[in-house]
């Protein structure tokens, strides 16, 4: 019902917002922003589980910025996440997006997976000319995920809540449809 068309957004960290680090969350059944990273952000995605996101294109699955030629870089770094399409989703070969990213962005890449086969390792999709992956971690903090890109989908499904062993019929529902590949 939104006036843009289906509005089902996820994860937005905002301009100038620094230090953020999301590590084992299900990100699950949201058209877009799976995480969205505006300008002048900062963060660390590590061990997250992105499944069924929207059917538009690769924006939709990881979006680090679309930044309407904005100066502001970002930092990010993307370390052993899983990028699970459901029935509906956009099923190209890459899940993270960049077009239009500043320069002196630092992008740091390792260790992500697309497919149930994980056939395909995440790549970077519309990264301009002027914008290279970082070879280093970005934060002095260190780039290091807790667990494997291969074990995060496990872990992530088992321990995922703020009550895993006394889930909610909701939650219940959500772990099971992403364990089928339904939803």
């Amino acid at each position: 019902i939104h006036p843009k068309g289906p509005h089902s957004k996820g994860i937005l960290i905002g301009r100038d917002v620094h230090r953020v680090n999301l590590t084992r969350n299900l990100v699950a059944f949201n058209e877009e922003r799976n995480p969205y990273i505006e300008p002048g952000a900062s963060a660390k995605l590590t061990n997250n589980l992105v499944y069924g996101w929207g059917p538009r294109g690769p924006w939709s699955i990881c979006n680090l910025t679309n930044n309407d030629h904005s100066s502001e870089p970002v930092r990010v770094a993307l370390v052993g996440n899983v990028f699970l399409p459901g029935p509906h989703s956009f099923k190209g070969s890459a899940a993270i997006y960049a077009k239009r990213i500043a320069p002196y962005s630092a992008i740091f890449a390792q260790d992500n997976r697309v497919s149930d086969q994980y056939a395909a390792s995440a790549s970077i999709v519309d990264l301009p000319p002027n914008v290279s992956l970082a070879t280093l971690c970005p934060f002095a903090s260190g780039c290091t995920a807790p667990l494997a890109g291969s074990e995060t989908e496990d872990a992530v499904l088992s321990h995922v809540g703020s009550r895993p062993a006394e889930r909610s019929a909701p939650d219940v529902r959500i772990v099971q449809s992403v364990r089928a590949r339904e939803g």
